[in-house]
């Protein structure tokens, strides 16, 4: 595998991945495949400052290949809000994807505006403030896809034939992840994490395996998650053991009568040493326990439970000097 460092990657001949370790809060991977001086870039991370350099580097690298697709693989910010710096680009989703991105674009967006107004969330709105606000100037307003399609779309790229698949819901309601089957690489989107503790329970988290399934079938010799480093087949099984295991030590937890954030606490992380964002945990058993008929309690709840895990379990507060 390629070293993991901030900055464009060639991970085949004709696929590069835009990579911002350590991969945690904000911090996505983005990417192009390139031919015949055109390219399809893979999406556009969370700031414009951000999306400028990898715009920038893949313009140094490619001999200022013309940006003709970009694809957004889901609705998260993270992977979105620089697409106005590739703007005059087709930009396409899935179906799902795009009604999600205009519901947030109306103001249906209570993330965003945790973020945007976070001294009124208290603590929830601080946590928000302290991994992400804190270290990214978000834009308020994005540029929203153009084409939407259903389960399957093909597309040609100069001289290289590329594969958009709607395997959500998952980690959203319509994830796409993007195969390059002749160089076997696979830009999964945030259905496949790395090293990092996943976003997840947003969507079912057994929809969220069901999906990781889906993509060992087509049995990637090249993987580049959401976030973290580049890996294989070997990294996405990796993965799909660790949705397993979560599942499997929270439901004991659950049957036994004890409440989702005391559950999260009590799960041991072992073999997930060195793993960005240990406290989304919390977020994953909130969502577990909500499959399984629990009520729980507002989202602002949900993320100030996050924050004191961050605190009291990773040893974190406030967060570190913006790298920017």
């Amino acid at each position: 595998m390629i070293s993991y460092r901030e900055g464009l990657a060639q991970v085949s001949g004709n696929v590069l991945a835009y990579l911002q370790p350590d991969g945690g809060w904000g911090y996505s991977n983005a990417g192009a495949i390139v031919s015949a001086g055109q390219a399809l870039v893979v999406d556009t991370l969370l700031d414009l400052h951000g999306a400028w350099k990898f715009r920038t580097q893949l313009a140094e690298r490619t001999n200022g290949a013309f940006v003709s697709t970009v694809v957004n693989t889901h609705s998260h910010r993270d992977h979105t809000a620089g697409n106005a710096v590739f703007s005059g680009a087709e930009f396409i989703a899935s179906a799902a994807t795009a009604r999600e991105m205009r519901n947030m674009a109306a103001g249906n967006d209570p993330i965003g505006d945790m973020l945007t107004r976070w001294r009124d969330y208290g603590e929830a709105g601080l946590f928000l403030h302290e991994v992400m606000g804190s270290r990214f100037d978000i834009p308020a307003g994005q540029l929203l896809p153009t084409r939407e399609f259903g389960t399957r779309v093909e597309l040609r790229v100069g001289e290289v034939d590329v594969v958009l698949l709607n395997v959500g819901p998952a980690h959203t309601a319509g994830d796409t992840v993007v195969h390059v089957p002749h160089e076997g690489v696979l830009f999964t989107g945030d259905v496949v994490f790395r090293h990092v503790h996943p976003m997840a329970g947003a969507v079912p988290v057994a929809e969220l395996r069901s999906a990781c399934e889906r993509l060992r079938q087509l049995r990637p010799l090249i993987v580049v998650p959401g976030h973290g480093p580049v890996t294989d087949g070997r990294g996405l099984q990796d993965f799909i053991d660790y949705l397993d295991y979560v599942q499997t030590e929270a439901r004991r937890r659950f049957d036994a009568g004890m409440q989702w954030a005391e559950a999260a606490r009590d799960i041991p992380l072992a073999g997930c040493e060195g793993w960005a964002d240990a406290e989304r945990i919390v977020l994953t058993t909130a969502g577990l326990y909500r499959d399984w008929g629990a009520a729980l309690p507002p989202m602002a709840d949900v993320f100030a439970a996050t924050r004191r895990y961050r605190r009291d379990r990773c040893g974190a507060g406030d967060a570190a000097a913006p790298r920017r």
